[in-house]
């Protein structure tokens, strides 16, 4: 009997194209090939038991539920590749450019694009993942130690098909360019924060993946945005009550996450309205005293105009 080779992990690749219409296949396939850590994106559709009564204790034959299209995708924090993922997920940036240097600045738009996502599984011959109405429900980011700078990106969709069809067998790998934890800093109100070991951040678009029509076969008949949520946590050495008595009167400061491999290379993140949840230290043992600061950032009034707004320079012209 012959055995069957089992797919490889290393031979995985991720392709992402974006939709002009949601759910459905651009005219003309295009799309890039991103690096990703852990491919997550997957479709189920439950068996669900059934009720009915025959006169006996044997269970009736089960019945089909909805079809969900959701998972996460562990992915690293650069400053090429990465802008795929900001696109998808806040929009179209406003870029601008200055001697080959690109600057794209992403913020909070209404309606945010879908897109359609592709997995090769490395089966021999190969086997494609298509998924059509991505949207990014969330984004989770923790820097601060050393390990591999990462951010966690969970996704929902419309549907799901599996075949031997490769979506576009000309995209082009996209080349990353590392970030790394190290070459993190934070700012509050414009000042470095020198004290911060762990920061810790998650934006939520508030997908609503629960509208379903009849004729739908099952699937979502769309994914709207919601109210963005913006959290995280900021791990601090106790050092004194600065920060206790900001967080003590709810007293709104700016917060701003900066990656920087030189000014050509570099990723910004600013959240410029937040509060920090008051609660103290606790003392853990002997040694160094920590404090963790939870906030939320929201808008009121600033110039940003955005309650986060993400700043990535490099030398992609456009995204």
């Amino acid at each position: 009997m012959a055995i069957e080779q089992i797919a490889r992990g290393y031979k995985t690749t991720c392709l992402m194209d974006y939709e002009t219409s949601f759910g459905e296949k651009p005219a003309t396939p295009k799309g890039v090939l991103l690096p990703i850590n852990s491919f997550g994106l997957n479709v189920q559709r439950n068996k669900n038991s059934a009720e009915t009564l025959t006169g006996r204790r044997d269970p009736v034959e089960p019945f089909d539920g909805n079809v969900e299209v959701s998972g996460d995708f562990t992915v690293p924090v650069d400053t090429r590749a990465f802008g795929y993922w900001l696109k998808l997920f806040l929009g179209q940036p406003t870029t601008t450019s200055e001697g080959g240097v690109y600057t794209h600045v992403f913020k909070v738009v209404d309606n945010n694009p879908s897109g359609i996502v592709q997995c090769q599984y490395g089966t021999n011959p190969l086997t494609y993942g298509l998924f059509n109405g991505v949207k990014i429900s969330s984004i989770n980011i923790t820097t601060g130690g050393d390990e591999e700078l990462t951010a966690s990106i969970s996704c929902a969709g419309r549907s799901a098909s599996y075949s031997a069809e490769n979506y576009n067998a000309n995209a082009q790998i996209v080349t990353m360019k590392r970030l790394n934890n190290f070459q993190a800093s934070l700012k509050k109100d414009g000042q470095n924060l020198a004290t911060v070991t762990q920061f810790d951040f998650t934006i939520d678009n508030g997908l609503d993946t629960s509208i379903r029509t009849i004729g739908g076969e099952g699937m979502v008949y769309d994914i709207p945005e919601g109210i963005m949520s913006v959290t995280g946590t900021m791990t601090q050495l106790f050092t004194g009550l600065n920060t206790l008595e900001i967080a003590q009167n709810s007293t709104e400061l700016a917060l701003e996450l900066t990656w920087k491999i030189n000014d050509s290379n570099k990723l910004v993140i600013s959240f410029p309205e937040v509060q920090l949840q008051y609660q103290g230290p606790t003392v853990d043992g002997p040694t160094g005293i920590l404090t963790e600061y939870p906030f939320v950032a929201y808008f009121a009034d600033s110039t940003d105009n955005s309650v986060v707004t993400v700043t990535l320079v490099n030398d992609v012209e456009s995204y």
